[in-house]
C-alpha cells in the first residue's frame, strides 16, 4: 500500500517537472492567467486540499462595475438588473479578500466601465493592493480619461472595434463617429506602450455584416493601429451556414493567415478555430475548474464566470455570505458542464481548453490504476491535521474502536461513490468527510463513554452531542464542509434525526448511509454485530431511517460484489 502511495506522489512529482502541454501556453502574451503553470497549482491543491476550501486564486478576479453604456451595439444582450456599480467600501472589501488569497490579476468589465463614475477610484484601490489591472472597453471615451486610468495603474486594455470604416462601425455600434474616435484612441494608447508597459488588444466582434470583410478589417488594424493582438469573436447570435463556413475556409482563412504573422498568437489561434470559439461540442468536459481558482462578481453576487452573467445564469453565492466557499465548492461538485445549457452552448474556447487540461491531468492522477478507495484513504491520512487526530486515537486504547469505525466508514463511502459513478474528486472528498464524521466522539466531554455498554438514557443523550462537538472540532482544524457533514450525519431525508433537519445533501446522505451500515456490522452498546447481509436488509427495511432508493440499491450492489468492509 505504501509503495502504491509513493508511486502516486511520484507521478505527481513527475507532472510538476514536465510542462503541461496545451495550446494556451502559446497565448500567454495576451492570456495572462490561463496556462499550464496555473493548472499545476490547482492540481496541487486537489492533492493537498486547502482548509476551509480557501483555494489560492491563481486566475483572475472579474468585477462588473457598470450596467450602463454609451453605445448601442447591435449584438449586445445587455445585463440583467442588479449589476450596479459597487460602492468603494464594498469594492475594497472584495479586493482585500482576493489579495489575501494571492489573486494577482483584476479585470474590470460591465457594459462599459468608463461610464462608471467610480472607475478611477477603483483603480486607486487596486493600486493599493498591487493588482495588475485589465479592462474591457468600447474605446469611445475621451482619450484623457483613458490616459488618467493608465497613469493610475491600468496595464491591459481590451478595446472593441468591429470595422475599418465609419459606415460599418457606426451601423454595428449605433453611433456615427465610432471608428474615428476609437481608432484615434488606440493609436494614442499604443504610443504610451513603452512608458507605461501597456498592452492593447482589439476585440473584433463578427456578425454577418462584417464577416465578408474580415481580411480587409484585420489588415487595416495591423497596419494602421498596431495592437498587441486581435481577438476574433463571432457573436453568439449568429449561425453561419455551411456555405458561409466553406467560404471562410476556402477564401477568408488563407488570406487571414497570410496577413497575421506569428507575432499575433491569439489572432492566429482564432483564425484556425473560427467556428469553434463557443460551446462544448465534441468535448467530454465534466467540471468547470475555473470557478475554484478565480472569481467573478456582478452586483452583490458571485458567478461561475462572466459569460454566466451575460447569459443570465444564476449566481453561486452572495459576495458577503460567510459560507460562500462551501457553496462554490458544492456548486462545483454538483455541476455538470454538458448538462448546463449556458456552458454547453457558450463556454469560451480558452476556458474550455483550460478545463480540459486540468481534467486530463487529474485523470492521470486520480484515475490512475491506484485510484481505489484503500489508496485514497491512505492519501487522506497523510494530511497533517488528520495525522494528528489519528495519532491521538492510537495513544488512547478506548478510542481504537472509533478509529476502526471511521476508516471502515470511509472505505464503504468510497465504494458507494465509485459505484454511483461520482466524479473522482467528489469521491475523494466524500471519503474525507466519512473519515471524520464521528470525530466528535473523541471530545473530552464524552470520550470516557466510548465503548461502554448499557448506557443510561442521560448518557445516551450526552453521546448524541458528538455531532455538535464534531462540527466544532473540524471547524477548528479547518475542515468546514466536513464539520457540517459531521453535524448532519444522523439526519434523514424525511426530517427525522438528532437535529430534525431534512437531509438534502447527497454527500452528507452517503456518509450517513455508510455510517449506518458500518455501525450495524460492529458490536454496539450491549448488542452483537449483525452480518453484512442482515445489515443491508435492515437498511432496506428502513430500520435505520429512510434513504434514497438509488443509494440503498447501490449499497445492495456493493454488498453483492463483496466491496463493503
Amino acid at each position: 500500500m505504501r509503495n502504491e502511495l509513493f508511486n502516486r506522489y511520484k507521478l505527481y512529482a513527475s507532472l510538476c517537472q514536465i510542462p503541461i502541454q496545451s495550446v494556451l501556453n502559446g497565448l500567454t502574451s495576451t492570456l495572462y492567467s490561463l496556462d499550464g503553470e496555473r493548472a499545476k497549482k490547482l492540481i496541487e491543491q486537489f492533492i493537498h486540499p486547502p482548509s476551509n476550501l480557501n483555494f489560492a486564486l491563481n486566475g483572475r478576479g472579474v468585477y462588473f462595475v457598470s450596467n450602463q453604456c454609451n453605445l448601442h451595439c447591435m449584438y449586445c444582450k445587455g445585463l440583467a438588473s442588479g449589476m450596479d456599480a459597487p460602492n468603494l467600501e464594498e469594492f475594497e472589501q472584495v479586493l482585500q479578500e482576493w489579495r489575501s488569497r494571492r489573486l494577482k490579476y483584476l479585470h474590470l468589465t460591465g457594459l462599459e466601465p468608463t461610464v462608471c463614475p467610480y472607475i478611477l477610484d477603483y483603480l486607486k484601490i487596486a493600486q493599493k493592493y498591487q493588482f495588475e489591472v485589465s479592462m474591457s472597453t468600447n474605446g469611445y471615451a475621451d482619450f484623457d480619461h483613458y490616459w488618467e486610468l493608465v497613469r493610475h495603474g491600468l496595464k491591459y486594455l481590451s478595446i472593441s472595434l468591429d470595422a475599418h470604416n465609419e459606415a460599418i462601425a457606426s451601423q454595428m455600434g449605433g453611433r456615427e463617429d465610432i471608428y474615428a474616435r476609437v481608432s484615434a484612441n488606440i493609436r494614442r494608447l499604443m504610443a504610451l506602450k513603452r512608458t507605461y508597459n501597456l498592452k492593447v488588444v482589439i476585440c473584433l466582434a463578427i456578425t454577418k455584416l462584417n464577416f465578408p470583410m474580415l481580411p480587409e478589417i484585420v489588415a487595416d488594424f495591423l497596419t494602421n493601429l498596431h495592437p498587441d493582438d486581435i481577438r476574433l469573436i463571432p457573436v453568439t447570435q449568429e449561425q453561419f451556414t455551411l456555405e458561409e463556413q466553406k467560404y471562410y475556409h476556402q477564401i477568408i482563412q488563407p488570406q487571414l493567415l497570410q496577413i497575421a504573422s506569428k507575432e499575433y498568437p491569439f489572432l492566429r489561434y482564432r483564425i484556425n478555430n473560427f467556428f469553434d470559439v463557443r460551446g462544448l461540442e465534441h468535448t467530454e468536459i465534466e467540471k468547470c475548474y475555473v470557478v475554484l481558482d478565480e472569481r467573478t462578481v456582478g452586483g452583490q453576487y458571485l458567478y461561475p464566470c462572466n459569460i454566466y452573467i451575460r447569459e443570465r445564469g444564476q449566481p453561486m453565492a452572495s459576495v458577503s455570505d460567510p459560507d460562500k466557499n462551501e457553496k462554490i465548492w458544492r456548486w462545483f461538485l454538483k455541476h455538470n458542464c454538458m448538462g448546463d445549457p449556458i456552458c454547453r452552448n457558450y463556454c469560451c474556447d480558452v476556458t474550455r481548453e483550460y478545463n480540459l487540461m486540468v481534467q486530463r491531468c487529474l485523470q492521470d492522477l486520480f484515475e490512475y490504476p491506484l485510484f481505489q478507495p484503500p489508496v485514497v484513504l491512505e492519501t487522506i491520512l497523510q494530511e497533517t491535521p488528520i495525522q494528528q487526530v489519528f495519532q491521538q486515537f492510537q495513544a488512547e486504547r478506548s478510542l481504537l474502536p472509533l478509529e476502526l469505525h471511521l476508516k471502515r466508514t470511509a472505505l464503504n463511502a468510497g465504494y458507494l461513490g465509485k459505484k454511483l459513478h461520482w466524479h473522482f474528486l467528489t469521491v475523494y472528498y466524500l471519503m474525507r468527510a466519512a473519515l471524520l464524521h464521528d470525530i466528535g466522539k473523541s471530545h473530552a466531554a464524552i470520550r470516557h463513554l466510548a465503548g461502554q455498554h448499557h448506557l443510561p438514557p442521560h448518557h445516551k443523550q450526552l453521546v448524541r452531542q458528538h455531532t455538535v462537538y464534531g462540527k466544532e472540532m473540524l471547524e477548528q482544524l479547518g475542515y468546514q464542509v466536513e464539520g457540517k457533514i459531521a453535524f448532519q450525519h444522523h439526519e434523514r431525508i424525511d426530517g427525522s434525526g438528532y437535529q430534525r433537519i431534512q437531509l438534502n445533501w447527497p454527500m452528507a446522505e452517503l456518509v450517513a448511509l455508510s455510517d449506518a451500515y458500518t455501525a450495524l456490522t460492529e458490536p454496539r452498546y450491549g448488542r452483537s454485530q449483525f452480518s453484512s447481509c442482515d445489515s443491508v436488509q435492515m437498511i432496506r427495511a428502513g430500520e435505520c431511517g429512510p434513504f434514497r432508493g438509488m443509494y440503498v440499491t447501490t449499497l445492495q450492489q456493493c454488498y453483492e460484489h463483496k466491496l463493503l468492509c
